[in-house]
């Protein structure tokens, strides 16, 4: 008789499987590597079913990491989204690390702090942050950033993006700290949710 084996994996820093125990982004890439971003650092395990040594990328020891995203035109580019550290491209074969200059305008900008990410089914990258949504286009490494104040006519005390997930629709939810759930449509246009048949985002109906 073959033991049943568990199906549960376990890493932890407290076993040395990783060199930080706050976790915040966990991404498999094609090639089956578990990447881990969390307070201080990113890891990388190439056998993690195996319970193998992390590689640990020291460029990111220093920061936190929020979101990792792999490229869409080049598999061996990470979107790797560090809290106040900014946005940055990791390169998995030369293991460089390329810091991105968003040159948006606002008044927020040098304080901007970038969290949740996410690739859209079209490539677009999506990524919130403590003062609105920052958008991308796929095939361009243009930034721009659309703050959720003054959406019907309120201005909020906080709008930090803290989750974000696109639909069938494609349109991208975003959930928010303290100002509920607001809607990216396809079209580009930013609306809170309601839940009124006249606030259903692209796609939805309502049955009665």
């Amino acid at each position: 008789i073959v033991p049943k084996q568990n199906p549960f994996i376990s890493l932890s820093y407290k076993n040395h499987d990783l060199s930080f125990s706050s976790i915040r982004a966990i991404y498999v890439d094609e090639k089956n590597n578990l990447w881990v971003g969390g307070l201080r650092g990113l890891n990388l395990f190439k056998d993690y079913q195996h319970k193998s040594t992390p590689i640990i990328i020291p460029e990111f020891n220093n920061s936190v990491v929020y979101s990792i995203i792999q490229d869409d035109n080049n598999n061996e580019i990470f979107w790797i989204a560090r809290g106040r550290a900014g946005l940055a491209k990791y390169n998995r074969e030369t293991r460089s690390v390329k810091k991105i200059e968003l040159n948006i305008f606002s008044n927020t900008a040098m304080s901007l702090v970038l969290l949740k990410g996410i690739k859209s089914e079209n490539g677009d990258l999506f990524f919130g942050t403590n003062d609105g949504l920052l958008i991308s286009i796929k095939g361009e490494e243009k930034f721009k950033l659309l703050s959720l104040d003054k959406i019907d006519g309120h201005k909020f005390i906080k709008n930090r993006i803290e989750t974000l997930v696109e639909d069938s629709h494609h349109n991208i939810w975003i959930g928010t700290e303290n100002s509920g759930i607001y809607i990216y449509s396809p079209n580009g246009e930013i609306s809170k949710f309601k839940d009124t048949k006249l606030n259903l985002p692209i796609g939805f109906t309502v049955n009665h």
